[in-house]
């Protein structure tokens, strides 16, 4: 306002306040900068004061940076003159006042006056790093392609056209890379040495330049620099390389125009990768740029024939390359008709284009290759993996692997064997007429490597089977079905080994679990059902290990051959079933082959030696429960070692599959009832005397078992060092005999292996928490009198052994163990109050298990007993309550614990919920109804989010009727709580109603709590505030009814709520109001606006449209009064450039009277005559002049009407 005297009175009598800074780190400069003064006592608080030309604000800025954005010319020649060096300093956007300077166009020429300014560029700062950081000025006049300004930089600061930016490099690399022709031209002739130089990518300008397709800004880059060979980024590549990459035809074409001696190096360059142009063209699927440099003569002369069979260093053609950006185009098509070798080209991984093709999806140059070159589908890559395999592996993506399956090419089964087979082997070159006899192939000329030998890859049925997918093996059984049925042991043999050394399609569906595919490949393929994998064998063996049960019972109806058939490790598909515990899969080969005794894999075991010896405890189980006839064959049945299936469990320490045979009668005689078991007893004693390890190990551990079965006395005698034996799942000794319940072997291990009660299993419990978690109490009172301080049995949770047998339910351990530990209090007491690793008291986790099965005994005994834990929250500030209130239960013992602790009604966790805004969250109506019951006042507390249980039964819309037995309640509304204030501060739920726009809840609470349709929210008014903001009239007028004295309130930012319904443009809201309000001409908000002016001032037109329609007596009183600014609706409608309103107020008779047409008019002109005269800018603002152009154009209108005779004016 152009007085500082205030202000140089401050700073002289208080000094350190010129260097103070608000809230937003700015100083007394940084206001004065932005509002452009440079008046006396600004400039002596510069010179008193100059470190304050450098202090930065939140932003980064100085009072420089703030000056130039405001295009404050002459505070920014005072601030530069005082301190140039501030000109180059970086805010924290990188930005110095120089390049904001730049950025805004050289706004009244402040770019001139500080370019001129006598500071260098400063290589650091006080506070941190100056303008080589940043962001360049060059780079900001390159952007705005703007030469002038680039001329001005380098007369005045030449250096600056050497500044870099990281991501942008030097000037001339922006220069380039944007294609701005003119600012290349002249860096060029000013700043030549910067073409030499790379960017962060490795790039020199004359690659930006070609990879933005700029032939402009290229063509100058030649016209300088003749033979660019030498520009090679740190990819190696030149020029050409880049426009091929990004296929910048426009570039391409260009070069390859130019001096044969330019293009020469640049055609046949390769770089580090040892890529051509042409690759890279091909390669990132730049078909045009391909096409020219295919057809371009010089190309021709350097390229054909030696180029397209060119590998690059990971032995790619440029095949592969299109192959891999799934490219087809006619360039491509020529080069594989004109160059067949291609195809059959493996790079550095093995694979051929088509192999390539099939792993991107490239559909159509798939079909292209795999048409022209069937047999290549079947050849296998380093990972054994031939296309057709791949097809199965992505699942038919593309749909690619029915068009190779549907190609002219068989898998070719030789007859012969030695030589055959010698040529894969060895992989040497044998004779083509030999190979082309035994395969039976044409091959193309000129010939090839004589290892390519299909099939050489996976099983496609294989793959079905692995997916799971019945529908791929009979797809595969439908196409070719021979191959399921063929048993020439030559043939087998020949398929096994030529498998062996690749993957098959078939095994790629059974990993996917596919059946389709299986079934695509039979009907295609039969033969593939037949291949096997040396590591997986055939696909029977991979289905039935992987347990895929549609997959085994395809192949068993197509391929039964192949369950006679033992894989690399000698054993049939039912052993590996069996090893899988694949009950199902036995269960199928059981129901085909009934008498499983035939099957012996090389070791001469049966499907129960297998079995046992993993351990495989169902299918054991199912197996003997078989007819008699099929089970003691295989029982008694003993190995090539001289092992039955039970010594095999035992020897392999596998308790559970023990246990399963030496219960079983027929094992039970064969050991332990008859002669055998004297020879068992002679030779442990004879093996132990040997000391033969393998043979004493079985039959030790069968003695194990059997003596588990006795009470377990005589392997203790015998070998007590058995009894620590760990099995990783079940744990050591005494977990698994605790687990079982077995209290015998529970003694007898806790008086010889006491160690082992201090050992956690694989879940991290002692054994003492096993025995609580089964529920058995004479094992835990074994415990109990052998480890006498089971506080210190914790497990990885963190919990006790009361935590474990309360979390589980186990009423039977709980009531007696703590009645025995009733003697040592203090230790009870440290059980029961301990909490886990989640902050869970064991009362917490009986009242978790009792509200989801029902089962509250363990809460029950545990609050009567330690009345203490009803109250302790855990480390959320849980209470038991909440627990419970969250899992939707309401127990007799819930009721009892808030009956006999009503503090518990009350206590919030960490969210500040109580236990009832958790029941009201979940639904949970029941208990619900009995918390708001047992202290209704709670329904009103609010959560630290400001919600009350009434306003979250409103915000869920009266799920499961909670909100009905909230309002039954006869609390009133508390004006505070013992722990903070209660719902007057908090949301009200009346606004709830509101913004669900719900009528039949505002019912209820008008019905129920009236009171409740009073209650303000701080940011969004009374209800009618509220309910007028968002236009809903149906709670207008129900308001209105019920709550009228409410449209006299005003909210806080001083408005009623009929200025809300102006504000929002709601007619039907506004007309509500007029109808009930019989003066509203009296509401004023606390800016003195009436509800014209709120309407004017936002430009709804429809409201003022329904208000000027109004009674005459009504508008008169609103459209001419002028608010505490002296402003009229007008005025503000004019002020705040809301044209259409403007216009509908100018053109109203009642308006134009006062202020054109009446002595109004000649006081409005003179009034602005004379406030000119006197420069006073507060009568010729802007409205006044805004409203003078209205009235101006309306009289237009009005003169232009009456000389076309039409005597009314036209609104349209």
């Amino acid at each position: 306002y152009g007085s500082d005297k205030i202000t140089s009175y401050l700073a002289e009598k208080f000094p350190s306040l010129i260097t103070t800074q608000n809230s937003q780190q700015d100083t007394v400069l940084h206001l004065a900068a932005r509002e452009g003064k440079d008046s006396d006592a600004i400039k002596s608080l510069v010179e008193s004061n100059p470190r304050v030309t450098r202090m930065t604000n939140e932003k980064g800025n100085t009072p420089l940076h703030d000056a130039v954005i405001m295009g404050k010319k002459n505070l920014s020649i005072l601030l530069v003159s005082k301190d140039p060096e501030v000109a180059y300093y970086n805010n924290k956007y990188g930005r110095s006042p120089l390049y904001l300077a730049v950025e805004k166009g050289n706004e009244n020429g402040i770019l001139d006056d500080l370019l001129i300014s006598g500071a260098s560029i400063p290589i650091y700062r006080e506070d941190g790093d100056a303008l080589p950081k940043g962001k360049s000025p060059v780079h900001a006049a390159i952007e705005r392609r703007d030469k002038g300004i680039l001329k001005k930089i380098k007369e005045a600061r030449p250096e600056l056209l050497r500044l870099t930016e990281k991501e942008l490099g030097n000037s001339l690399h922006y220069a380039s890379s944007i294609g701005f022709l003119q600012g290349v031209e002249f860096l060029l002739e000013n700043f030549h040495d910067g073409a030499y130089e790379r960017d962060s990518e490795g790039n020199y300008p004359i690659h930006l330049a070609c990879k933005n397709d700029s032939v402009d800004v290229v063509k100058r880059y030649l016209y300088i620099f003749p033979y660019p060979k030498e520009f090679l980024n740190k990819k190696g590549q030149n020029i050409l390389h880049v426009a091929a990459e990004n296929g910048k035809d426009r570039v391409v074409s260009y070069i390859l125009k130019q001096d044969p001696k330019l293009v020469k190096p640049l055609l046949n360059a390769t770089d580090k990768d040892g890529n051509t142009p042409l690759h890279l063209a091909a390669c990132y699927g730049q078909p045009l740029a391909s096409y020219l440099l295919l057809l371009d003569k010089r190309v021709d002369f350097f390229i054909f024939p030696s180029l397209i069979t060119t590998q690059n260093s990971q032995k790619d053609t440029i095949l592969h390359l299109a192959a891999r950006e799934g490219k087809d185009s006619q360039a491509i098509k020529s080069l594989v008709e004109s160059n067949p070798c291609l195809m059959r080209k493996a790079n550095t991984k093995g694979n051929t284009p088509l192999h390539d093709a099939v792993i991107v999806g490239n559909s159509k140059l798939a079909i292209f290759l795999a048409s022209k070159d069937p047999e290549v589908a079947y050849s296998s890559n380093k990972n054994g993996r031939s296309p057709l395999y791949l097809a199965v592996e992505n699942g038919n993506m593309e749909r690619i692997l029915d068009d190779l399956l549907k190609s002219e090419a068989s898998i070719t089964i030789p007859k012969g064997n030695s030589t055959f087979l010698a040529a894969i082997v060895k992989r040497k070159k044998v004779d083509h007429n030999i190979i082309d006899k035994i395969l039976g192939i044409r091959r193309y000329q000129p010939r090839f490597n004589s290892s390519y030998a299909p099939p050489t890859g996976k099983s496609p049925a294989h793959a079905a089977l692995k997916q799971r997918n019945k529908g791929k093996s009979e797809y595969i059984e439908k196409a070719k079905p021979e191959l399921l049925r063929l048993t020439d042991e030559e043939l087998r043999n020949t398929l096994h080994y030529a498998s062996s050394i690749g993957k098959s399609p078939v095994h790629a569906a059974i990993k996917q679990r596919n059946k389709g595919i299986l079934e695509k490949n039979k009907e295609a393929r039969p033969e593939l059902l037949r291949l096997s994998e040396k590591e997986l064998g055939n696909s029977l063996h991979y289905a039935s290990s992987i347990g895929f049960l549609e997959g085994v019972q395809f192949l068993l109806q197509n391929f039964r051959d192949g369950a006679y058939e033992r894989d690399s490790e000698g054993n049939y598909p039912i052993h590996l079933a069996c090893k899988s515990h694949s009950v199902d899969v036995v269960k199928e080969y059981l129901d085909i082959f009934p008498y499983p005794k035939e099957f012996l894999n090389k070791k001469g075991q049966n499907i129960l030696h297998v079995a046992a010896e993993n351990g495989k405890d169902n299918v054991i189980s199912y197996i003997l429960k078989q007819d008699s006839k099929l089970v003691k064959p295989l029982l008694n049945e003993m190995d090539d070692d001289g092992n039955t299936p039970l010594h095999l469990a035992a020897g392999h320490f596998r308790p559970m599959a023990s246990f399963l045979l030496v219960r079983h009668n027929q094992v039970a005689r064969l050991i332990d009832g008859c002669d055998n078991s004297k020879d068992v007893e002679d030779g442990m004693e004879n093996s132990i005397a040997e000391i033969s390890t393998e043979w004493t190990s079985s039959e030790r551990k069968v003695q194990v078992y059997i003596d588990y079965v006795r009470k377990i006395e005589k392997i203790e005698k015998a070998k007590p060092e058995l009894l620590r034996l760990t099995d990783e799942e079940l744990g050591n000794s005494l977990h698994y005999a605790t687990s079982i319940g077995f209290l015998e072997g529970v003694k007898f291990l806790l008086n010889k292996f006491l160690d082992g009660a201090y050992e956690r299993n694989i879940e991290g419990n002692y054994p003492i928490h096993i025995a609580c978690k089964n529920d058995s109490v004479d094992v835990v009172n074994e415990f109990l009198k052998s480890t006498p301080f089971p506080k210190e049995f914790l497990n990885y949770k963190g919990q006790n052994i009361l935590h474990v047998a309360a979390e589980n339910g186990k009423d039977r351990v709980v009531n007696p163990w703590l009645h025995l530990l009733r003697q040592e209090k203090t230790l009870v007491e440290s059980l029961v109050n301990e909490m886990d690793e989640d902050g869970n008291t064991p009362l917490h986790l009986a009242t978790h298990r009792a509200v989801h099965y029902g089962s509250d005994r363990v809460t029950s005994y545990l609050a009567e007993t330690f009345p203490s834990l009803i109250t302790t929250q855990n480390s959320q500030e849980d209470t038991v309550l909440h627990l419970a209130a969250r899992r939707g239960k309401y127990s007799h013992i819930i009721k009892s614990l808030a009956q006999s602790n009503p503090s518990l009604m009350r206590k919030a966790n960490t969210k500040g919920n109580t236990p009832l805004h958790d029941a009201v969250i979940d639904g949970n109506s029941k208990l619900a109804i009995f918390l708001a019951s047992n202290d209704p006042e709670v329904a009103y507390y609010n959560n630290k989010n400001g919600r009350s249980p009434l306003y979250l039964a409103v915000e869920k819309g009266n799920k499961n009727g909670i909100l009905d037995d909230l309002l039954k309640l006869g609390a009133s509304i508390p004006i505070y709580r013992e722990d903070g204030d209660a719902l007057q501060k908090g949301k009200s739920p009346v606004h709830a109603a509101i913004e669900r726009q719900d009528i039949g809840i505002l019912k209820k609470i008008e019905k129920a709590k009236p009171e409740l349709l009073c209650l303000t929210e701080e940011e969004l008014g009374n209800s009618l505030h509220y309910a007028s903001s968002i236009g809903f009239l149906k709670g207008v007028q129900f308001l209105l009814d019920k709550f009228l004295d409410g449209a006299y309130e005003r909210n806080s930012e001083g408005n009623y709520p009929i200025h809300i319904a102006c504000k929002d443009d709601s007619v039907d809201v506004v007309k509500e109001y007029l109808d009930k309000l019989a003066y509203p001409e009296e509401f004023l908000n606390k800016k003195g606006q009436n509800i014209l002016h709120v309407a004017a001032k936002y430009g709804n037109c429809n409201v003022i449209s329904y208000i000027l329609r109004q009674e005459d007596t009504l508008v008169k009183s609103l459209v001419n009064e002028m608010k505490e600014d002296g402003n009229t609706p007008l005025h503000l409608a004019a002020e705040d450039g809301q044209a259409m309103a403007s216009f509908l107020l100018v053109h109203d008779n009642r308006v134009g009277r006062f202020i054109d047409g009446s002595d109004n008019s000649k006081d409005v002109e003179d009034g602005m005559k004379n406030s000119t005269a006197e420069n006073s800018t507060d009568w010729t603002s802007t409205s006044d002049r805004k409203v003078q152009v209205y009235i101006d154009f309306v009289r237009k209108i009005d003169r232009e009407l009456e000389d076309k005779g039409k005597k009314e004016r036209s609104y349209e």
